[in-house]
């Protein structure tokens, strides 16, 4: 159990396990890093987001994988409009369409994911496709 494990490892006294700690222990990505991703993804270069998104995957252990199945939710979400899965704090200025663009080329980005080894090409696949929006 999930609860548990965060319980173990952070069991200080009067310790709130908030999603951070859960996501922390987990491995998973939180929402304030992938508010920062999505930030630089939609406004800097290539080659910075190249350096960011590696660096953090480096420090906190992100899996690529891990990373497009969340911003997927989060595109989907505001599709949607639902907000359900995962809130942000940034304002996506992608409409509709743009996002079933992003959405089909992360589709393709992770069939590759499963067919090849090498996730540095497809890292630049997954910043390719924000930039070609």
């Amino acid at each position: 159990n999930s609860l548990q494990s965060v319980w173990m490892i952070y069991n200080k006294e009067h310790t709130i396990i908030t999603s951070d700690l859960v996501n922390k222990s987990n491995g998973t990505p939180t929402l304030s890093d992938l508010d920062t991703i999505l930030l630089y993804l939609t406004n800097d270069s290539v080659l910075d987001n190249y350096k960011i998104i590696t660096d953090l995957m480096y420090e906190k252990g992100y899996s690529l994988r891990d990373l497009i199945t969340d911003i997927t939710d989060i595109l989907i979400d505001n599709i949607t409009n639902s907000n359900t899965k995962k809130k942000i704090n940034i304002r996506l200025s992608f409409n509709n369409t743009q996002i079933m663009k992003l959405l089909i080329n992360l589709s393709n980005v992770q069939y590759n994911m499963a067919n090849t080894s090498n996730e540095n090409t497809q890292l630049l696949s997954f910043i390719g496709s924000f930039k070609l929006v």
